[in-house]
């Protein structure tokens, strides 16, 4: 019963927050900006494009700096407006980001960035070659080249959520950062 009741408080916590940081960085264009030696957690407050005076059926949200794997996502559909980050491994060759928004994370806390959310971008040191640098059991898929690294994609293992709801905004959201990461154009070096 206390798990419960302390599940709910979280879960009402995570959402005031969300709902807070949305309410009050909606209007603003934040580049996300991480200090040395910290675990980086970050959430992007993105401002919609405007291109022309034509309205836009599915609007674009600007850029989200990830500056601990060194890259840019751009062209993040409306749907991700409010994605987060949080750093869960690093080893002395890689690293790696899970990736989730803070709504889903208000829908189910199992759903954050901490928890894994809706994939991982890896930033490998190096070239990439071939896949056998994934290793034969990996669910990474090869993604980029950059200047003296190369990202790759990790699809979740297991859906996160625990209701119909979350589980419906996890998919819509998982499908989308994967479409989004899965093109390399979207991917650009900070």
């Amino acid at each position: 019963m206390v798990e419960v009741l302390l599940g709910i408080v979280i879960v009402g916590l995570v959402g005031f927050i969300g709902w807070s940081y949305w309410s009050n960085g909606n209007n603003k264009r934040a580049d996300v900006s991480q200090k040395s030696g910290a675990s980086p957690k970050a959430s992007a407050s993105t401002e919609t494009s405007q291109q022309s005076t034509e309205p836009q059926s599915s609007p674009v949200v600007a850029g989200l700096a990830v500056t601990n794997l060194g890259i840019r996502i751009i062209n993040l559909p409306q749907s991700l407006r409010d994605v987060s980050y949080n750093e869960i491994s690093r080893s002395s060759s890689s690293i790696v980001d899970a990736f989730s928004t803070v709504s889903l994370a208000a829908q189910d806390g199992n759903c954050s960035a901490d928890n894994g959310g809706f994939g991982a971008l890896t930033r490998h040191d190096g070239i990439y070659v071939s896949s056998s640098q994934l290793g034969e059991a990996s669910p990474d898929t090869f993604v980029k080249q950059l200047n003296g690294f190369w990202i790759s994609y990790a699809h979740p293992q297991a859906i996160c959520a625990g209701d119909s709801v979350a589980n419906q905004l996890w998919q819509t959201q998982m499908n989308a950062f994967s479409e989004l990461v899965l093109s390399p154009a979207n991917i650009q070096q900070l």
